[in-house]
């Protein structure tokens, strides 16, 4: 077993090992957060001592609440995801889409893994009074759920 003094050196030294890290993720364009170091009290407590990890990264998700009613299916064959210039912004990376009903009951998940099946298309947006060009996904690649 590793003595509490050696522990500590080691507990110290790999602060330097974990700002390496995040600054190499962040060069990549990762959306990162090193952790505050936290060093158990005292060695009795090694067993049950546990931080929260060194490195979290975080990732985007947006949601879009339609005035579309549905809860099992959806009514059109795609589903607008947003305008191509929200899902082009790329800080943090996009983890995916929640698409929600107009009653707040059901939700379609659609998860950044499926980008290359969007297609982009030009639609006429009443809120906005304009053409806009939006993506949308076939309604297959939805997970479906209910709140």
């Amino acid at each position: 077993m590793k003595s509490n003094v050696a522990f500590v050196a080691d507990f110290e030294r790999s602060r330097a090992a974990v700002l390496r890290v995040e600054k190499m993720l962040r060069e990549r364009g990762e959306c990162v957060e090193a952790l505050p170091m936290k060093l158990r009290p005292d060695e009795s407590v090694r067993h049950e001592w546990r931080d929260e990890g060194d490195i979290h990264v975080k990732r985007r998700i947006e949601v879009k609440h339609r005035k579309v009613d549905f809860t099992d299916d959806f009514p059109f064959d795609t589903i607008i995801v947003d305008q191509c210039y929200n899902v082009e912004r790329g800080y943090p990376p996009l983890e995916g889409y929640y698409v929600v009903n107009a009653a707040l009951t059901h939700y379609i998940y659609i998860t950044a893994s499926t980008r290359k099946f969007w297609f982009r298309k030009s639609r006429f947006i009443p809120e906005q009074n304009r053409v806009c060009e939006c993506f949308e996904v076939p309604k297959e690649l939805g997970i479906w759920g209910v709140f």
